[in-house]
């Protein structure tokens, strides 16, 4: 599991590649004729239908991905690569689901540690032979990124024990110059908290919290928002009376 939620966009090429061989070696009847042209129809990808040596390559690896609005552009070594200004790799809309094998049959999968669904739209990343790289521009641009977390069955399917349960980055922009980032940005950040019966915790009763109690947190953490652990007890607390 990665330590911050915006490696998981940097990465999305990881995920995109698992889905794009896993497509490869069992098509849908939508993609056979059109695999390598733009197509709006989300198509889902399971575990069990991809090339394990890729699965080995991720950590924490997860249950399925689904893709619409996708293009990408290869070289012979089936590597992502382009000799022309479009991007290497592109989704209109990318998912990525943890859980259990059903998980396309439920709204919210559930996942312990990390987030369970994550959206990725307006996904375009720029590669040389595999490695993120380009000249003009930024190599990566994500319009919007949607982090959601799910720790327990019953919470309505929003719910997350240590932070809040959705985390919302808008125009997320990375450059990259053979493999090394140069810079990052993103213009917005919006989070949601709820209870564990899936009651919402409004922005001001949450800042109202915080500031009261000098609460430290990082929205950007997979794990714990909170910097010191006794802060999470704090807060809980706090928001239950």
């Amino acid at each position: 599991m990665y330590d911050s939620i915006l490696e998981y966009i940097v990465n999305a090429d990881l995920f995109y590649r698992l889905w794009m061989v896993g497509e490869m070696q069992h098509p849908t009847p939508s993609s056979i004729k059109d695999y390598q042209t733009k197509n709006s129809n989300p198509i889902a990808q399971p575990r069990g239908e991809w090339f394990p040596a890729l699965v080995d390559q991720i950590d924490d690896a997860p249950a399925g991905i689904r893709v619409g609005g996708y293009n990408h552009q290869l070289d012979a070594a089936m590597r992502f690569h382009s000799g022309n200004k479009l991007p290497t790799v592109s989704a209109g809309k990318m998912e990525i689901f943890w859980g259990d094998d059903n998980l396309l049959d439920k709204p919210t999968p559930v996942r312990t540690t990390g987030p369970a669904h994550i959206i990725l739209l307006g996904l375009k990343m720029w590669h040389h032979q595999d490695t993120l790289n380009r000249r003009r521009g930024d190599a990566i641009i994500c319009e919007q990124a949607t982090f959601q977390w799910n720790t327990q069955e019953n919470s309505k399917g929003a719910f997350r024990e240590y932070g809040p349960f959705r985390v919302v980055i808008r125009n997320f922009r990375a450059a990259y110059f053979m493999g090394d980032a140069t810079d990052a940005s993103y213009e917005h950040m919006g989070v949601s908290w709820s209870t564990n019966s899936g009651a919402r915790l409004g922005e001001e009763k949450v800042s109202k919290i915080l500031k009261k109690n000098s609460l430290d947190v990082n929205y950007l953490r997979t794990d714990s928002v909170f910097v010191r652990p006794s802060d999470e007890f704090i807060f809980w607390d706090e928001a239950g009376r």
